[in-house]
């Protein structure tokens, strides 16, 4: 199963439980009984409210809490139903080279796949700790629609800390 963490900047983190589907390939993590990866104590350093969606990814979620963009069609297979992570847009710019900008607990073995605005330059953490997952979402935004390229990465049980959107403010929208 997915559970997808979107982080508003155009960076979308969506998770998939290990061993749970074709989605991933570690096989030795834990598992769950059912449903998507559950995601706790999520802690962003601007203090804003992100939420986990009130349902899984599907095309026409809602990616921001401060915007109305959805996703649109066609959404990666990788990512659909999984669970997610409702970002601020606002956050875009904020805290630039911070490694440390969000924090959130996963209840097992989970791959965690960013979606990061094709127009913005990679943060230096997720160009070194992440790779290309080969796919990108796209989502409504004020011009239109945008790209967001994937990237993964695994992380054992316990917490996931990912950094700020940009290492240099720009135009673009939050990571999802």
């Amino acid at each position: 199963r997915v559970m997808m963490v979107m982080i508003v900047a155009m960076f979308m983190v969506m998770i998939v439980a290990a061993g749970t589907s074709s989605l991933t390939s570690d096989s030795s993590s834990e598992q769950s009984s059912s449903g998507p990866p559950t995601i706790s104590s999520l802690s962003v350093t601007t203090k804003k409210k992100y939420v986990t969606g009130s349902s899984t990814l599907a095309v026409g979620s809602k990616v921001y809490i401060d915007r109305k963009y959805v996703t649109m069609s066609p959404l990666p297979s990788i990512v659909q139903g999984g669970a997610y992570v409702v970002t601020a847009d606002d956050d875009k710019n904020a805290s630039p080279k911070n490694t440390k900008f969000m924090t959130f607990t996963v209840d097992r073995a989970v791959t965690v796949y960013v979606a990061h605005d094709t127009r913005l330059a990679l943060p230096s953490w997720l160009k070194s700790s992440f790779t290309s997952a080969g796919a990108s979402i796209t989502n409504t935004d004020m011009y239109g629609k945008q790209s967001l390229a994937l990237y993964k990465r695994s992380y054992a049980k316990g917490t996931v800390t990912l950094g700020s959107n940009v290492d240099t403010p720009g135009n673009g929208n939050m990571y999802m």
